[in-house]
């Protein structure tokens, strides 16, 4: 198999980063230049724990008490909705609560035909979400609680 070389040179940089491209493998020699932009990378992704997603828009509202009927809104759709985490946030008049993390339109989609039940005017936006916690084992559906010995 043919073999590809790729080098770049940085501007204050003598040696040169040099990536070799082999069918099944990859390999890297790198300099202390790249090291470096790969452990900013690698603290900067650790810092921003955000990520692109979608949120529904319960509530907003401003003008006199507008930040003590959203904490009650928030505190209404948590009872009503348990298992979706709700946001109070202030976006300039307003203050908005915005609910669930939701890593594309279509399942935060299927969850506002939920939310709208209660929620008539809520709808979905594009937001920064929280990542889902890999460490947490999550659920499934099919498994079973509160099974009686008997069935």
């Amino acid at each position: 198999m043919p073999q590809n070389t790729l080098n770049w040179n940085g501007s204050d940089q003598k040696i040169k980063d040099t990536i070799h491209l082999d069918q099944d493998s990859i390999s890297l020699e790198t300099t202390e230049k790249l090291d470096k932009l790969s452990r900013y990378y690698d603290q900067h992704t650790l810092e921003k724990k955000k990520m692109d997603g979608f949120r529904i828009e319960v509530y907003s509202g401003s003008g006199a008490n507008s930040k003590q009927k959203a904490r009650e809104k928030q505190l209404e759709f948590r009872s009503k909705f348990p298992n979706i985490p709700a946001n109070l946030v202030w976006s300039y008049p307003n203050f908005e609560i915005n609910v669930g993390n939701f890593r594309s339109k279509v399942e935060a989609e299927g969850a506002l035909i939920e939310v709208q039940k209660e929620y008539p005017f809520a709808f979905v936006k594009k937001d920064m979400i929280d990542p889902p916690d890999l460490d947490k084992k999550e659920k499934k559906s099919t498994d079973i609680k509160n099974k009686k010995a008997s069935d």
